[in-house]
């Protein structure tokens, strides 16, 4: 078998003298947005909204930015239905239905997308409070006044109803 650089000597085996130029041509040349959005889609999943802001807080025009993100959404890297879903089941034991909802509804993900990703989830979640307060009080006891105060603000900045957070508190102390 014979090589490139070996043979006769001819024309044919010589090293064409713009080989660099060649092989740069073969690659596909991105416009700076579409390269922006591909590096800030290596570091973590966004939304079409969050990836639209980053863009033009980078100062892109709006005609490359709309070019970058459909770019970037026709090979599936941009998907807010995915988002959605993700977002919720990685949040799930840590946040009420409520607030992922409300944290999506945020980023810009159609009400669509949340209501499919959030309806997977149980809508029961006395369970989800009882574990976020016995990962944050410890074994079952009777709790004083600052550490219930405590404790309620806690699961209500993760978005549980007041009457829930009550109801779960009192049956941690009633298992002291």
């Amino acid at each position: 078998m014979k090589r490139w650089n070996e043979g006769s000597g001819g024309t044919e085996d010589k090293i064409p003298d713009n080989r660099q130029a060649l092989q740069a041509a073969d690659k596909p040349v991105y416009s700076p947005a579409v390269r922006k959005a591909m590096n800030l889609l290596l570091h973590r999943d966004r939304t079409e909204r969050e990836l639209r802001s980053r863009l033009e807080a980078g100062g892109f025009p709006a005609d490359e930015i709309d070019d970058a993100i459909a770019y970037t959404a026709s090979f599936g890297y941009v998907n807010d239905r995915r988002y959605a879903e993700n977002y919720a089941v990685s949040f799930s034991g840590k946040k009420s239905r409520r607030m992922i909802a409300a944290d999506l509804r945020q980023r810009g993900v159609d009400e669509i997308w949340i209501e499919e990703a959030v309806a997977g989830l149980p809508e029961d979640e006395s369970d989800q409070i009882m574990d976020l307060i016995r990962k944050r009080a410890g074994e079952p006891h009777v709790l004083e006044a600052a550490e219930k105060r405590r404790l309620h603000g806690y699961l209500a900045r993760r978005g549980f109803g007041t009457g829930e957070i009550v109801r779960a508190i009192r049956s941690f102390e009633r298992n002291a």
